[in-house]
């Protein structure tokens, strides 16, 4: 996945273009480099502590909320939650999905 759609998706900026913005004016690093809005983000380049690993090495189900008005993001197909954020949980970082289905 791109890195300004996986920022986007992450929802730590409100618009994908200023998720491309800040990756095109060098701020964003992934293992103490600067990254190209292209780049494609995947779980090995996070940098996580000691103990996220650990948590994540023995929890491959995570559990979240699915806000099923806000596609492509999250949205629910015949009573089945999808989304790109489902999508880079289970593909990109192999972890199971457990959801909640509220509207914020």
């Amino acid at each position: 996945m791109r890195l300004d759609k996986y920022l986007w998706c992450l929802r730590l900026f409100k618009t994908r273009a200023l998720a491309s913005d800040i990756c095109k004016k060098g701020k964003v690093f992934i293992n103490n480099n600067t990254t190209l809005t292209s780049l494609i983000a995947s779980s090995n380049d996070l940098n996580l502590t000691e103990k996220e690993a650990e948590y994540l090495k023995h929890n491959k189900t995570i559990l979240m909320c699915n806000n099923p008005n806000w596609e492509p993001i999250e949205f629910i197909e015949d009573d089945i939650p999808k989304g790109i954020a489902i999508n880079i949980l289970e593909k990109s970082f192999l972890l199971n999905a457990n959801t909640i289905t509220s509207a914020f």
